[in-house]
């Protein structure tokens, strides 16, 4: 079992986690984002109540707090003498033991289907495409054959994956060409690149709100100061939005307009606009998230924002991830080419270039993307159908936005604090994301985000799950006047 140091935690948590009280129940819940995420393992061996107190520069107690929440929770186990583990969530009813960290899988191992075991609606399940996957290898394994007498790195990634991907922007209304491309191990990597390019301690970043965690956690990791963006969970408020960029002068901003990660919103062409706009006047680099491009309800892939601003500094972001596998792990940015210059510098330092392998593999999964775009949505459609009649009939009083795309519901609660839901959630075996983890500045409490894209009988063992939880939660103000016979709305 791995032993995670104290500094290495620290890191982890971050330093905005002080600000909110009390200390104890605040460290406990970033302690606890940080095993939903996969930062700290399953079975990974935690600091001594001491030494984290030390490498956080707080009090002894406050972590002893924290872990001792962390167990009644389920997610930590410990045995005399040996410390405190990261244990996986267990079934309702049953104590954690040491015997789970050995074992018992995580809900990511087991997809969730195991009778008993945890049901993780924190995640995505899509179909894999088992046969299309092997087909695009075997044909990349033909292509290997002529790369592997070349002694030279691509830095910038496969010439041949870049020029198709710059086919694509172009056909999307944004003229593009292969040397303002960069091949990236992941969309994850391509922000870090965009934020280490601009960022230090203490410069702002603007984000919506919520946002995508990884690019929340990116952009602390780098020192930034976060600031939420205005506007509600549907659109931004340009107007809103330029007033306090102009305001904070952040190094750099933060979207994810062609689709919302958590929300399924898709931002208006004129917002989009406007945005585009500001950033070149300003010079205000910008991430535009694109990784859900074409897995909106119509299939239209919107025009990405730097179309309506080519000379701007903006950096869309894709990947393989949604429509393929996140197992391939190949990303990519598109910008200006003098910044992606400097970028393909900067990610030689990292990793000298991304693997040739997995470029070739997505670049024969690419030729069948439109047709594996129309099956991913038909899947989303379907699963969010059957997520609408499951979640109308076992929680009426929970509400949602109907999502234009993507993989996730954004649902307010009618009452209470829904980070104290999903405590009750997990003891009764279904892990959900609460609002504040997707958050720059712990705001949407009430919030709680479902993934809706898993197998039909995981689904809805899951809403049934959720169910039970809340009959046990049932916060005080839940049962507010009003409050009951609140409908979700379907798509």
């Amino acid at each position: 079992m791995p032993s995670i140091a104290s500094d290495a935690v620290a890191t982890l948590v971050g330093p905005d986690w002080k600000r909110d009280r009390p200390r104890y129940r605040a460290l406990a819940e970033h302690l606890r984002r940080a095993i939903t995420s996969g930062e700290l393992p399953v079975g990974a061996r935690l600091p001594a109540e001491r030494e984290l107190s030390s490498a956080l520069g707080i009090s002894r107690s406050t972590v002893i707090g924290a872990y001792g929440l962390l167990r009644e929770s389920g997610r930590l186990v410990g045995r005399t003498g040996s410390g405190s583990y990261v244990a996986a969530p267990r079934p309702p009813g049953r104590p954690a033991q040491l015997r789970d960290l050995v074992g018992g899988r995580s809900p990511e191992g087991n997809g969730g289907h195991a009778a008993g075991s945890a049901i993780n609606l924190s995640v995505s399940h899509p179909a894999p495409l088992e046969a299309e996957l092997k087909s695009a290898i075997a044909t990349a394994a033909e292509a290997v054959g002529p790369l592997s007498g070349s002694v030279e790195y691509a830095p910038q990634g496969l010439p041949e994956l870049r020029a198709v991907l710059a086919d694509a922007f172009t056909r999307r209304g944004l003229p593009t060409t292969a040397r303002q491309i960069l091949v990236t191990n992941g969309a994850q990597q391509a922000i870090a690149l965009v934020a280490q390019l601009y960022l230090g301690p203490g410069d702002a970043a603007v984000l919506e709100s919520p946002s995508y965690l990884g690019a929340i956690d990116t952009l602390r990791t780098r020192g930034a100061r976060l600031v939420a963006l205005p506007g509600n969970t549907a659109e931004l408020d340009p107007a809103e939005a330029e007033a306090l960029i102009r305001r904070v002068n952040p190094g750099l901003a933060f979207l994810m307009p062609g689709c919302h990660t958590v929300t399924g919103a898709v931002t208006s062409a004129e917002t989009r606009r406007r945005m585009a706009e500001l950033s070149e006047e300003l010079r205000l680099p910008v991430i535009d998230d694109d990784t859900f491009v074409g897995l909106t309800f119509d299939g239209d892939a919107v025009p990405p924002m730097a179309a309506y601003a080519e000379d701007a500094p903006i950096f869309t972001i894709g990947s393989t991830s949604k429509l393929f596998w996140n197992g391939l792990r190949v990303g990519w940015l598109r910008a200006p080419e003098a910044v992606v210059n400097r970028l393909a510098r900067l990610k030689s330092g990292v990793d000298l270039c991304t693997s040739l392998v997995p470029q070739l593999v997505t670049l024969h999964l690419l030729e069948r993307a439109e047709e594996i775009g129309a099956m991913r949505r038909a899947e989303i459609r379907d699963r969010l159908d059957l997520a609408g009649r499951l979640l109308a009939g076992a929680l009426p009083d929970w509400s949602w936005r109907p999502p234009r795309g993507g993989r996730s519901l954004w649902i307010q609660l009618p009452g209470g604090s829904a980070a104290e839901f999903v405590q009750v959630a997990q003891r009764h075996g279904v892990w959900a994301v609460p609002g504040g983890t997707l958050t720059s500045d712990g705001a949407h409490r009430d919030r709680l985000r479902v993934l809706f894209v898993q197998p039909p009988e995981m689904l809805s063992e899951g809403v049934q799950r959720l169910a039970m939880a809340w009959a046990a939660h049932r916060p005080g103000d839940a049962r507010r006047p009003g409050a009951k016979g609140r409908r979700a709305a379907r798509a």
